[in-house]
C-alpha cells in the first residue's frame, strides 16, 4: 500500500508539474470586450428570400446581417455573415416595448424553421417582437463547412 501512495504521489506531482509547464509556455491572449461587439448596428430591412417566404399572420417581418468574426480568437481574420429575422406585431396597439429573442434547437436549426409556429407560440396581441437568429453556417447566416482537421 505504501507504494501506491507513492506512486499516486508520484503522479499527482507529474500532472501538476506539466499543468504548470504548460501554463507558463502558452501565449497568453487577452481578448476586450469591445472585442466581440460588431462593429456595425444590425439595419434592418427586407429579407431578399426568393424561395419560399412562410406566411406570418399579423406580423411583419424583415431581417438584418451582423458580420462577425468566424474565430473569435482571430477577431480581425475572416468574417462570416449571422443573420436574424424580426417579428413585429402589425396592430399597434398590442405592440409593447419587449423583445423575445427566440432560440432553435441545434446544430444545423435555422430561426426560419420555426417561424410558422410563431404566431401559435406567441400570438400578435401579446405585443412582443421577436426575433429569430440563424445560427452560424445555417439559414440565411454565411454557410460553414468543416475544414480538413474536423
Amino acid at each position: 500500500n505504501e507504494s501506491n501512495s507513492f506512486s499516486m504521489r508520484s503522479i499527482f506531482m507529474l500532472v501538476f508539474v506539466l499543468r504548470l509547464l504548460i501554463l507558463l509556455t502558452l501565449p497568453s491572449v487577452k481578448a476586450r470586450p469591445s472585442d466581440y461587439v460588431p462593429p456595425d448596428d444590425c439595419l434592418w430591412s427586407d429579407c431578399n428570400v426568393t424561395e419560399f417566404m412562410p406566411l406570418i399572420e399579423n406580423y411583419f417581418v424583415d431581417c438584418c446581417q451582423l458580420e462577425v468574426p468566424l474565430n473569435y480568437a482571430k477577431v480581425n481574420g475572416t468574417k462570416i455573415v449571422i443573420s436574424m429575422t424580426r417579428l413585429t406585431p402589425l396592430n399597434a396597439t398590442h405592440a409593447t416595448r419587449n423583445t423575445l429573442f427566440f432560440l432553435t434547437g441545434g446544430p444545423g436549426s435555422s430561426g426560419w424553421t420555426a417561424m410558422q409556429y410563431i404566431p401559435i407560440l406567441f400570438p400578435y396581441d401579446y405585443g412582443l417582437t421577436i426575433i429569430l437568429p440563424d445560427h452560424r453556417g445555417v439559414g440565411l447566416s454565411t454557410p460553414l463547412a468543416c475544414d480538413d482537421h474536423g
